[in-house]
């Protein structure tokens, strides 16, 4: 018999990509085997998205936006360009320590699904 399992992932490579899943699986076992599959499916893209966030964070401190004539300004860039340089590290770091996603990475939750007011709501158990 299948259940619904709430599997959510917990190393994310970026904020937004794939960190939970609702899973139509006969046990956690299998759940947790599907949302690797997912996972390793668009494990590309999402390292690919990092890149690209890299390289667009290299290119804006690759520029000059700082106006000599306006000090208050030119703290607010060197501030934006200060947390450029973090993003860059924190995602190189993330990228470099990546070796794909893993089974421990994964929590399972059986739910149920219960109709409350017209509304799905899942309910752990």
């Amino acid at each position: 018999m299948n259940n619904i399992y709430q599997v959510e992932n917990s190393y994310h490579l970026m904020e937004g990509l794939d960190s939970e899943f609702l899973v139509v699986a006969s046990s956690k076992e299998e759940a947790k085997d599907v949302c690797l599959k997912l996972l390793a499916e668009d494990q590309d893209s999402h390292i690919e998205a990092i890149k690209e966030n890299i390289n667009n964070l290299q290119k804006s401190l690759n520029k000059n936006w700082i106006d000599d004539d306006d000090s208050a300004a030119a703290l607010f860039m060197k501030r934006a360009q200060d947390r450029s340089r973090e993003n860059i590290e924190h995602f190189t770091n993330l990228l470099n320590k990546f070796n794909g996603y893993k089974r421990e990475c994964l929590t399972v939750h059986h739910i149920s699904p219960r109709l409350k007011n017209g509304h799905i709501q899942y309910i752990e158990e």
